[in-house]
């Protein structure tokens, strides 16, 4: 285990204590400052400029935010390859993707809420991967529609509210409207995806519906998925295996890799 690591899962741990996080979220803020510019300092989005937020992980702007992901990203992903980043929230694994990926690759960041798209287009713009990334300001789900998206004071939790997410204390917030599209219909509309990161906050299985063509394709992606609950986690993996892809041994999310790579 890294430094980084190390210290993310031990703050993991500690954050978890009365009055720990608020404290931690305070430091913080005076460490850096609100809408101010850093360098990221560590990991594999080291050199990079970042736009802090106060709505955002700070573990961001230090590099060190959730760092086994983001070495499986930027370790999976190669030059060439096309990295769908989905509630890419800050943009923090889109300019990760963009390093792994290159000049001749291309990472698309999904968020249908506006601030987090305003933020993702600065951080891209900061680093000048414009012709790398783009920004698709919408929800993914099992048709095309309109919904409503609840966005609670931390943003990170926003949430389509037809969606059932008991792990989200917060449910207070604005509502909003935003349009909701199918992963295949994207897909066969524009590059296709290598590597499939997505966190939505427990519409997973609609995303996943509706992308049963490019999990069937002879070029289905590596897929990364967060599962906020045992209930969805054993849904998304039935769609998973039923697809034939295989599930393998990572903390706290559900990485799966495509028959083409694990069966000869």
């Amino acid at each position: 285990m890294n430094i980084s690591s190390f210290v993310w899962n031990k703050a993991r741990v500690i954050n978890r204590l009365p009055g720990m996080y608020l404290a931690y979220k305070t430091l913080m803020r005076v460490m850096y400052r609100d809408n101010s510019t850093v360098i990221i300092r560590r990991g594999p989005a080291a050199g990079y400029k970042w736009r802090n937020y106060s709505c955002y992980q700070p573990w961001m702007s230090i590099g060190i935010y959730e760092p086994e992901v983001s070495q499986l990203i930027f370790e999976t992903l190669q030059p060439g390859d096309v990295f769908y980043d989905v509630g890419a929230n800050a943009g923090y694994y889109t300019l990760i993707g963009a390093r792994a990926v290159g000049v001749s690759g291309e990472v698309i960041a999904f968020d249908p809420v506006p601030k987090n798209a305003a933020t993702i287009d600065e951080q891209i713009k900061l680093n000048e991967l414009q012709r790398i990334c783009k920004i698709e300001e919408v929800a993914l789900s099992n048709k095309k529609e309109v919904l409503e998206l609840s966005i609670p004071t931390q943003n990170a939790n926003a949430h389509l509210t037809n969606i059932v997410a008991p792990h989200i204390k917060d449910q207070s917030g604005e509502i909003i409207q935003v349009n909701c599209i199918r992963l295949d219909d994207y897909a066969k509309q524009n590059a296709w995806p290598t590597f499939v990161k997505i966190d939505i906050e427990g519409a997973e299985v609609q995303a996943l519906i509706g992308a049963k063509g490019l999990l069937e394709s002879e070029k289905a992606p590596v897929l990364l998925i967060t599962a906020h609950s045992s209930q969805l986690e054993k849904e998304v993996k039935d769609i998973l295996l039923q697809a034939g892809y295989k599930i393998t041994d990572f903390p706290h999310m559900i990485h799966a890799l495509p028959p083409r790579m694990h069966m000869v």
